[in-house]
Parts: C-alpha cells; structure tokens; sequence
C-alpha cells in the first residue's frame, strides 16, 4: 500500500542542509590533536578541578607517599572503580597527576 504522501512516512530519512550523506561523504582523515597553549592548559586544568571528587582524589594522592591505584583510591572513597578510574583519567589527561609504571609480580 502506498502512502498519500509520496512514502515520505515517519520512517522516511531526512538529510539535513549542508550534510553530505554516506554515499557522497569522502574519507576524512583524523585531524591531528592541537597541543595545548599555556593559558588553554590552564582553563583545562581549572575546569577539571571544578568537580568535587577530583579535588578529593587529588588531596589523597597528594599526602600519600607511594603511588595509589584507582582500586585503592575507590576503596578508600567507597566508590565505584569505573568511577574513579574515570576522573583519575580526566586528571591524568589535564597534567594534574602522572600514571605510575605497573609492577610486576
């Protein structure tokens, strides 16, 4: 059964203006990450440590002596470990904090 409207149902796919679609889209190629400015670093860092729980890890990793894990860290926060190794990341990403070498063994 055809429909009234031409087939231009609810179901129908509407590119938007200016939007290539997949047939006529050429391969772009991954632009190159742009370093950081100082003052730029500054707004990333700044706005990493707008969240509570990244100013908590990093009070705690900073009175530690030794290096501590995510799984430490959720442990001693009561937290979930994705959770924690999330905004460990996002410190690790702003400077904020260095990744320990694994041990072995």
């Amino acid at each position: 059964m055809k429909e009234a409207n031409g087939g231009r149902g609810r179901n129908r796919r509407v590119r938007r203006k200016g939007r290539p679609g997949k047939r006529t889209a050429k391969a772009e190629q991954p632009r190159p990450r742009r370093r950081p400015t100082r003052r730029r670093s500054r707004a990333i860092l700044v706005k990493a440590m707008a969240h509570p729980l990244r100013r908590r890890l990093l009070r705690e990793i900073s009175e530690e002596a030794a290096p501590l894990s995510p799984a430490q860290l959720a442990k001693t926060f009561d937290l979930p470990l994705g959770v924690v190794a999330y905004h460990a990341t996002v410190l690790q990403r702003c400077g904020a904090v260095e990744a320990a070498a694994a041990e072995d063994g």
